[in-house]
């Protein structure tokens, strides 16, 4: 039977009566990137080095999957030189091509990284969208955190596209010029299910700022985050970035309803917190559902599962509030309340996931401390709608 943290059975939703539970499920999954196996020549210092964390994965037009995250030399710690690598799935997860490297490290330093990869897939020309930080500085003492930037030098936030589905990419394309503000030390695309194409067709991703000496609440931090948006009108060939929620924030994933944006994102150790625009991003308001989800600090998944013309709100993250573990994926109608689905982690875990959807088809991406695990939902769609 479906439980829930405390054991007790948790129905799946309105149409599965307290009666009539479903055996407890065996989660199809697979070990897709294997830390120290995975991408064995990421990095000349040795060919067992690589090690992962920040998943994504996305589904295009054509229902390819692909799956990604950083590629980490020696560690999963954050604070190491790191590539984005990527495979790809012809066949809904069966087989997977061989493994790329998409962002490359400048290695210039021994924290070089172009890391915390979003994806987006533009829905009306099929091209798809890796974004990227850079960084390319470390700092022993700083702050909090470890680091310090300089802006004009250091750091960059940057893409590659696709137009064919994964298999060939772009030329980097530096956005710097548009994230970048006076009070800006560096910009990370929001979290791996950052990007979206709207009903309009405007693509949008969310986004996040790093600002140093400018804590205005009681988080005790000199790094303080601030999470907004960029988005496109004309298929990504200019961005336009938007006003930045005013409290600390990161780390966020975003979906379209009631004409407008729902954005989820990690506050600092007080649980999810959930916002609202309908004017991409120029004003934020908090939404109804702030802080339903009780998580210890930790990113999140989250779509909207369209089927037909019925849908359901679907969030992943860990369930605990006090270390990342109980791995949970959510349901929600209205984003106001979220009822656990399926723990697809009891144990603790490195926390991050993703959640992606084809057809009638669902996905899942998650990290944990031997690599990144793919796993496919799909047999429990019929419960989603």
């Amino acid at each position: 039977m479906y439980k829930d943290i405390n054991g007790y059975p948790v129905t799946i939703n309105k149409f599965i009566s307290d009666n009539n539970l479903l055996d407890a499920p065996v989660l199809d999954s697979q070990l897709l990137f294997e830390c120290g196996v995975s991408f064995p020549d990421a990095f000349p210092e040795g060919i067992d080095e690589s090690f992962f964390r920040i998943p994504f994965v996305e589904t295009t037009n054509n229902g390819v999957i692909i799956v990604g995250s950083d590629i980490r030399y020696h560690t999963q710690n954050d604070f190491t030189k790191a590539h984005t690598g990527i495979k790809r799935s012809l066949d809904g997860g069966l087989t997977w091509e061989a493994d790329q490297i998409i962002h490359t490290s400048n290695l210039i330093d021994t924290k070089s990284r172009k890391h915390n990869a979003s994806t987006l897939v533009d829905r009306n020309t099929g091209r798809v969208f890796i974004f990227a930080s850079v960084l390319d500085s470390y700092c022993e003492n700083p702050g909090p955190i470890g680091e310090v930037f300089d802006p004009p030098a250091l750091w960059d936030f940057v893409y590659k596209y696709s137009d064919d589905d994964g298999a060939t990419w772009s030329e980097e394309i530096s956005l710097k010029t548009t994230v970048y503000d006076a009070l800006t030390n560096l910009t990370f695309p929001g979290t791996s299910t950052a990007g979206i194409t709207l009903s309009d067709g405007t693509l949008v991703l969310s986004i996040y700022d790093g600002r140093q000496n400018e804590n205005t609440d009681d988080t005790g931090d000199d790094w303080y985050m601030r999470t907004g948006l960029i988005y496109s009108t004309d298929h990504g060939d200019t961005w336009i970035k938007t006003n930045l929620i005013e409290t600390y924030l990161n780390e966020s994933a975003i979906v379209e309803f009631d004409s407008g944006i729902v954005l989820i994102g990690r506050g600092n150790n007080d649980g999810k917190k959930l916002f609202y625009t309908n004017d991409l991003g120029i004003s934020w308001s908090a939404y109804y559902g702030n802080k339903y989800i009780q998580s210890f600090v930790c990113e999140t998944g989250m779509i909207k599962f369209v089927s037909g013309s019925e849908w359901r709100g679907i969030v992943s993250c860990p369930y605990n509030a006090i270390e990342r573990s109980n791995g949970t994926i959510w349901l929600t109608k209205y984003w106001r309340k979220f009822k656990a689905f399926i723990q697809f982690e009891p144990n603790a875990f490195e926390g991050y996931s993703c959640l992606a959807q084809y057809d009638n088809h669902l996905y899942m991406v998650t990290e944990k401390t031997d690599g990144i695990w793919f796993y496919d939902l799909s047999e429990f769609t019929q419960y989603l709608t």
